[in-house]
């Protein structure tokens, strides 16, 4: 006789009462709410602040404001990178309660949880390990003697919209290199994935209050499709980088392609995979289910 395994039970997680922008968490201008269902067990087991049009606009006034004073900006990177370290060495004091929040956000199981945030750490010092050697004026010689300078300058307010699997992992993709860069930016998590989100927040208020982080550089926000697309209509928007579905990311082109706002997308597809001739199509064959099954 074979038996199924129970689900393990649901913990429950704090409520998350208030929005993040520009580095602290503030009241809301609504009273929705988003309820965080626990991927095994099916209960609800917190409720998140829904970010309204009025808190994304002014998450993007507070990164528009905190980008033009340039404090950010103008903080060597090797500064920048230093404190990137220290958001990962934060983080990895509350691996527990992220392993925790993946199996419930994600599904995945314990081992699995454990594993990915624990290497998600690891890519945020990673960006601050290239971030060092990331040099910022290049010239070279033409050839008519003369010299040709190429600066490496921020973009400005980049609009980061990620999916629910992984956050944290798309975070250290996508939010990270955008700090490392001098940029300010305006997060929109996933409805069915925000509690992860959250503890990078607060992890970021403490920098912030602190003042290793000047306020408005970073806003983290859980917000519906209409809301959502009012961060990538917004003209103080000056970069957009998505990851999802291909058709959410051509309406995302068009609606940038409004105010030629640059865009970066991560579309459709899924666990991709190059098999080249002289593999081992055994071992091929085992690995692939996990990489295409690990957190989808």
């Amino acid at each position: 006789m074979t038996t199924t395994p129970m689900r393990p039970t649901a913990p429950t997680f704090p409520d998350r009462a208030d929005v993040f922008i520009g580095g602290k968490w503030v009241q809301s201008s609504g009273d929705e709410w988003i309820d965080v269902v626990d991927s095994w067990s099916e209960d609800v087991v917190a409720r998140v602040r829904a970010a309204t049009f009025a808190d994304v606009d002014a998450a993007v006034a507070a990164a528009r404001a905190s980008f033009d004073a340039g404090v950010w900006a103008s903080t060597p990177i090797a500064e920048r990178a230093d404190v990137i370290d220290e958001i990962a060495n934060r983080l990895e004091a509350r691996l527990p309660e992220l392993i925790q929040i993946g199996i419930a956000e994600v599904g995945i199981p314990v081992p699995v949880s454990a594993m990915t945030q624990e290497m998600t750490v690891g890519l945020f010092r990673a960006v601050a390990e290239e971030a060092r050697k990331v040099q910022l004026v290049d010239e070279r010689t033409r050839a008519d003697g003369g010299i040709s300078r190429v600066l490496k300058e921020p973009n400005g307010v980049v609009g980061v919209i990620i999916p629910w699997n992984g956050p944290i992992g798309t975070i250290a993709f996508k939010v990270i290199p955008a700090l490392a860069a001098g940029c300010s930016v305006v997060l929109k998590t996933s409805p069915e994935a925000p509690l992860s989100p959250s503890v990078f927040a607060d992890v970021i208020a403490e920098l912030v209050a602190e003042g290793r982080i000047p306020e408005g550089v970073v806003s983290v926000v859980v917000a519906d499709r209409d809301v959502s697309e009012s961060l990538v209509a917004n003209p103080a928007v000056d970069h957009i980088t998505f990851t999802g579905s291909t058709l959410v990311g051509r309406r995302i082109m068009a609606v940038a392609s409004e105010r030629i706002a640059k865009v970066s997308l991560e579309l459709g597809g899924k666990s991709a995979a190059i098999v080249l001739d002289d593999a081992d199509l055994a071992s091929v064959m085992q690995a692939l289910p996990m990489g295409g099954c690990l957190q989808s």
